[in-house]
């Protein structure tokens, strides 16, 4: 799906006569600073943003757990008659 893009582009661009200047890179300088230094600061907040996102999933986890027991616990106190057998309902009559 992305070579047909990269094959216009390139072509393109031999089309035009565009060609590489030869001229030698320089990794310094202030735009060059700043794009690492937000780079950087960009994984972090991903990095953040996927541990905060586990911490409210394990959270979410252990609140449903409480209210679930702690509903099933009242609804076995008011409810006496009602047997709870491994997670199921089951009256106390016979069929």
């Amino acid at each position: 799906m992305l070579l047909p893009l990269v094959v216009v582009l390139i072509g393109t661009a031999m089309w035009s006569g565009v060609r590489p200047s030869g001229e030698h890179l320089a990794f310094r300088g202030l735009w060059f600073a700043l794009h690492v230094l937000f780079a950087l600061v960009g994984y972090a907040a991903l990095a953040l943003a996927f541990a905060a996102g586990l911490m409210y999933l394990l959270q979410f986890r252990e609140l449903k757990a409480s209210i679930s027991a702690r509903s099933s616990a009242s609804f076995r106190r008011w409810i006496p008659w009602i047997a709870w057998e491994g997670g199921r309902c089951s009256s106390g009559f016979r069929r």
